[in-house]
């Protein structure tokens, strides 16, 4: 009688994309004439969609940097003294050794 043991281990990995994202990349590839035939095409599927032409009395320009921007998030938390869990010891002119 014989007895054997195995272990193995699998790893896998995995990207999954939602089908926003899949639209979205295959917009982002597209020449433009096929972008202004897929506009013009959801355009008239689509009845709440409308084409809103840009002002001819301002530039590229003007009409950039007249978009608000957002507001950045903050990279560190707010409260850092919750975060800290050991301080460094410093000499009496603060600097470390």
């Amino acid at each position: 009688m014989r007895l054997e043991t195995t272990q193995n281990l699998r790893l896998d990995q995995k990207l999954i994309l939602a089908p926003r994202m899949i639209q979205s990349m295959e917009i982002l590839q597209m020449p433009i004439m096929a972008l202004q035939e897929r506009i013009q095409q959801e355009l008239q599927e689509n009845p709440v969609l409308e084409l809103r032409e840009a002002d001819d009395d301002r530039s590229d320009e003007e009409t950039i940097s007249r978009r608000p921007l957002r507001k950045p998030r903050p990279l560190a938390p707010k409260n850092w003294s919750s975060t800290t869990t050991a301080t460094t010891p410093r000499t009496s002119t603060g600097w470390r050794h």
